[in-house]
């Protein structure tokens, strides 16, 4: 929520994510079969205009990760073998200013978050890195077969940098501890340098 461009903090159910990162702009499914996440889902339909906080979790420690992606769930199916599907959709990077019912089990487990705002660039600026920065991709796509165009083809009208970093990057065949590394740089502007990068090391590795 935010109040005459003010981000305020905001309190969501949160959904810890093993084994993925979701990126803003970026849609996952996810299935559910228990209480407790049906529950996440019906608290975010009924009290957060169907909003969750959605957090990474790769340690094995207590401590969870303070940093995450505010996201929407834009779809729900409720599936004949009894567990309920869901897309949700990316929307902002927001950092976990305080975890609610973390050590209660049997509750959801909820947070409260503020927006993470990415650095504001000059109009023209921003159309310029874009424009480099698609360039870069076309050219790519056509030395590394198994890159796809899809997303990219789908980002090509935007003048967002932010938005075209987070989809293009998920469109890149790398590491899930790669996609970790772009999901905690808030700054597009140095993410469309690592996309430049990650390009041109597949490029070597197919050249090889």
């Amino acid at each position: 929520e935010k109040i005459e461009g003010v981000i305020i903090k905001t309190n969501l159910p949160v959904i810890l994510l093993k084994g993925i990162v979701l990126l803003p702009y970026n849609e996952i499914r996810l299935e559910f079969d228990n209480e407790i996440s049906n529950n996440i889902i019906e608290l975010s339909e009924l009290f957060h205009n169907n909003r969750i906080m959605l957090v990474y979790d790769n340690s094995n420690s207590n401590d969870l990760p303070m940093f995450g992606v505010i996201s929407k769930i834009i779809k729900k199916v409720e599936l004949p073998n009894g567990k309920t599907r869901i897309v949700i959709k990316g929307e902002k990077r927001a950092k976990v200013l305080e975890y609610l019912n973390k050590d209660k089990t049997d509750e959801v487990l909820e947070s409260i978050v503020e927006e993470i705002e990415d650095i504001n660039l000059d109009v023209e600026e921003e159309k310029v890195i874009i424009k480099k920065l698609l360039k870069e991709l076309d050219s790519a796509i056509k030395d590394i077969p198994y890159l796809s165009n899809s997303s990219i083809n789908l980002i090509k009208s935007s003048n967002d940098l932010s938005m075209v970093t987070d989809v293009i990057a998920s469109s890149l065949p790398i590491s899930l501890k790669r996609v970790e590394e772009y999901l905690y740089e808030c700054n597009s502007t140095k993410r469309a340098s690592m996309i430049v990068s990650d390009t041109e090391k597949e490029r070597k590795i197919v050249n090889l």
